[in-house]
């Protein structure tokens, strides 16, 4: 059954394991759709003045959790936005209420093989990048409204996702 959104103008919220392309094909998306672009990492380093890397190596996981929670909440009534969480963000339940509430939430998905593994705490461990996706997969399956696979041409998989938007109905 669809779900047709109340707000006359929702966000588009990108989910999905780190290096699925969540920052990149916001980006595209934003562009395409003329809509402001809300990256939580880049706006916690311009916040904090640390690299995302940096926070967890100094202040630890939970610290960088509770900025991202911050932002899910400041961001998620605004409207208009494409708005790109960290991959850990359907982690916090909390998080992902504030983020689906009239927004289209768009579970990116790309070959774990793929992924690009520099600067990522959490994939510092060999086989890290696996045992996330066990544990998030459930979580991004269940919060997203729509998946898209990113395994070709991001302007593609943009323009797919921006035709959603532009139906405002999933």
């Amino acid at each position: 059954m669809a779900r047709k959104l109340l707000r006359p103008l929702p966000s588009l919220v990108f989910i999905g394991m780190p290096s699925a392309g969540k920052t990149t094909i916001g980006g595209l998306c934003a562009e395409m759709l003329g809509l402001p672009f809300v990256d939580f990492d880049t706006l916690i380093e311009k916040r904090t003045g640390k690299s995302p890397s940096e926070i967890f190596d100094t202040r630890g996981e939970k610290y960088f959790r509770q900025l991202e929670a911050e932002l899910a909440i400041e961001f998620s009534h605004r409207g208009g936005l494409v708005i790109s969480p960290g991959g850990g963000i359907v982690e916090r339940a909390a998080n992902m209420e504030h983020l689906r509430d009239g927004n289209i939430v768009i579970r990116l998905e790309r070959d774990i093989a793929l992924a690009d593994r520099r600067d990522r705490p959490l994939l510092r461990k060999k086989g890290a990048l696996e045992a996330l996706l066990k544990r998030r997969g459930p979580l991004y399956a269940q919060y997203a409204d729509l998946t898209l696979d990113n395994n070709g041409s991001p302007a593609e998989c943009a323009e797919r996702a921006a035709e959603v938007y532009r139906n405002r109905e999933i």
